[in-house]
């Protein structure tokens, strides 16, 4: 808390608000190959296809400064005077994991 005197200076979003998130997943075994021709589809049906993607607005965060800057002893509490909590949100950020599976089966 920046100053027990001012609590509602200390409302704000929360560091886990994020406004907006989009998370797609699929999963796919596509068989091109004809299961009668077991020369071809051996060796390339049932390979498996996986993906997901999430897309996420930013979060917010504090502007924390080294030091003391309000010279009240306590340098964890470093925001810059006049600025509230989590008053800046981070960019925007997305990934992807694809990946390619088979299961083969071993016999004696």
């Amino acid at each position: 808390m920046q100053n027990s005197y001012a609590t509602a200076a200390e409302k704000a979003s929360s560091v886990t608000d994020q406004r907006h998130r989009f998370v797609f997943s699929m999963v796919a075994e596509p068989n091109p190959i004809p299961a009668g021709q077991t020369v071809l589809s051996n060796p390339v049906n049932h390979w498996k296809f996986a993906s997901g993607v999430t897309v996420s607005s930013g979060l917010p965060y504090d502007d924390k400064v080294t030091g003391d800057p309000k010279q009240d002893g306590n340098c964890l509490n470093g925001r810059l005077p006049g600025l509230g909590r989590n008053t800046l949100v981070g960019p925007a950020y997305s990934t992807t994991d694809s990946r390619f599976s088979r299961n083969f089966h071993v016999t004696n």
